[in-house]
């Protein structure tokens, strides 16, 4: 993709490189910290994974198969869930592959009888990032790749998606911002930057940004001259639809998108500019909606259940509530919404990994999550008058509907189901917040985030010191991270010590 000489300098192209670079060291080397497996299931996506590379796609609720179960069991650090303290000698036990085989086997044998009686409750769930994975994994396999190795090789594909991740935000910010350096760096840097854990491990949620990344730019594309050419308009139509093929909390996003062109060609239609616009958005919502809702229909077929969820709910315990019930829900107090807001903030910056059975943060750095992802996109929301172009007002207010979406869709899933015996959403912290399941949005969360960063920071005149403070502020972020996770880089159990 040629830089536009108009839009960005040669500078900020090799600085974009640079940030993408940087993005690719850091997911490395923090995949490579991380011992298998995490607490946010990862043993369940790596079966999908295993089983798509062999050319399998579930057909129904399959348990974890015998391939996946003898990985889990070899290499599974009980460091996530567990504390040494209750171990001999306060110490976890050596990694099995360290071990002779004579003395692993019986164990080895067991654990994979108990594994491959799990059921895999994702089974049914959209298949795009596992026929990625899966490719993926078939290609390390014909490589050579084995063992351990071939683990942390299906973690490595998050490279690749963190670089494209990077550079769509670049290219995105580049369009709208072609005059203002602190946004064509701050929105790629940020995401490059961003403490998320999802990118350190198997897990689809890390295509949902990328997906709706190419689908926003598209959006930019039709709200900038409303007419590109065909295949721009067909190439971002398939780009919604995969975002919702990655998962199916995205759906949000496919009706925002769905609604926001019905307003646009509503809007040609006045300007009598229908002519014009017509076929590049009727060719987006027939390439955008025709997959979608073909799948449903298939899963309707097949399942009953046009999503495909009803058996994972029915296996997990929960039960949807009459909506009369709804308005009982904790999230109605001041206190219920602030510890929904405080946990899906958290999660959505920084991910869900526990340590020794402790959520992995920091304090200061949690209470920053919070507040500034409410008080910076407020902010660039409530100065739109201060843009020059109303292209870059059009995008901000569609980049705020894409979030705040997928936000009342987590709170509408919060109120509608009773979650029984579950242990995460419970009957006592009735609340759906795990950030990763509205990472789809990160592209236009960061772009209203840095550019209320950037208003707050508009009295200081010299843009490269706004600069300076915008690296500074994600250098500490930096920190943070490094310091909450520097236990997971003395694990027997990670890449280096395999």
């Amino acid at each position: 993709m040629m830089a536009q000489p108009d839009l960005i300098t040669k500078k900020n192209h090799r600085l974009a490189i640079i940030i993408c670079i940087i993005a690719a060291i850091r997911v490395f080397i923090y995949s490579s910290a991380f011992p298998f497996f995490n607490n946010t299931d990862e043993q369940v996506h790596f079966d999908l994974v295993i089983k798509y590379s062999e050319g399998h796609i579930p057909k129904s609720l399959e348990t974890i198969s015998p391939v996946s179960a003898d990985y889990i069991v070899r290499y599974e650090s009980k460091e996530f869930n567990e504390n040494p303290d209750n171990y001999p000698g306060q110490k976890f036990p050596s990694p099995i592959w360290k071990l002779p085989k004579e003395n692993t086997q019986t164990y080895i044998n067991g654990g994979i009888a108990l594994w491959t009686s799990h059921y895999n409750e994702n089974s049914l769930q959209a298949p795009l990032y596992y026929i990625v994975a899966g490719i993926w994994t078939k290609l390390g396999i014909l490589l050579g790749i084995k063992g351990g190795w071939l683990l942390y090789w299906i973690r490595d594909l998050n490279i690749l998606l963190i670089i494209v991740l990077v550079w769509i935000a670049y290219r995105a910010a580049s369009m709208l911002f072609s005059d203002d350096q602190f946004i064509i760096l701050g929105v790629p840097l940020m995401i490059a930057l961003l403490p998320q854990d999802t990118f350190y491990s198997i897990q689809s949620d890390v295509m949902s940004p990328i997906c709706f990344g190419f689908a926003f730019i598209g959006m930019v594309r039709f709200m900038k001259n409303e007419s590109p050419h065909p295949l721009k308009a067909i190439a971002a139509g398939l780009a919604t639809a995969a975002t919702v093929f990655v998962k199916i909390s995205n759906l949000p996003l496919f009706f925002v998108v769905l609604l926001t062109l019905l307003y646009l060609l509503l809007k040609s239609w006045r300007m009598k500019k229908l002519e014009q616009t017509r076929q590049p958005i009727l060719l987006f919502v027939f390439f955008a909606a025709i997959p979608v809702f073909t799948w449903f229909a298939w899963n309707q077929y097949n399942y009953g259940d046009i999503t495909a969820s009803a058996e994972k709910i029915h296996r997990l315990g929960w039960s949807h509530k009459p909506v009369s019930e709804w308005f009982s829900h904790p999230i109605f107090t001041l206190q219920g919404a602030w510890t929904f807001w405080e946990g899906l903030m958290i999660t959505f910056w920084r991910g869900e990994f526990t340590w020794w059975a402790t959520s992995i943060g920091m304090r200061v750095a949690d209470v920053f999550y919070c507040f500034s992802s409410l008080v910076f996109p407020l902010f660039a929301l409530l100065n739109m008058n201060k843009l020059k172009l109303e292209i870059q007002r059009k995008v901000n207010w569609f980049s705020f509907w894409c979030f705040a979406s997928l936000i009342l869709f987590m709170v509408t899933l919060s109120l509608s189901f009773d979650f029984g015996a579950c242990f995460y959403p419970s009957k006592d912290v009735p609340f759906f917040y795990s950030g990763r399941l509205i990472s789809s949005a990160l592209v236009p969360f960061t772009f209203l985030f840095v550019q209320g960063l950037n208003l707050a920071l508009s009295w200081i005149k010299i843009e490269k010191i706004r600069l300076s403070i915008l690296f500074l502020l994600f250098i500490l972020i930096s920190i943070s991270e490094i310091t909450v996770n520097l236990p997971a880089f003395s694990s027997q159990f990670n890449l280096f010590h395999l």
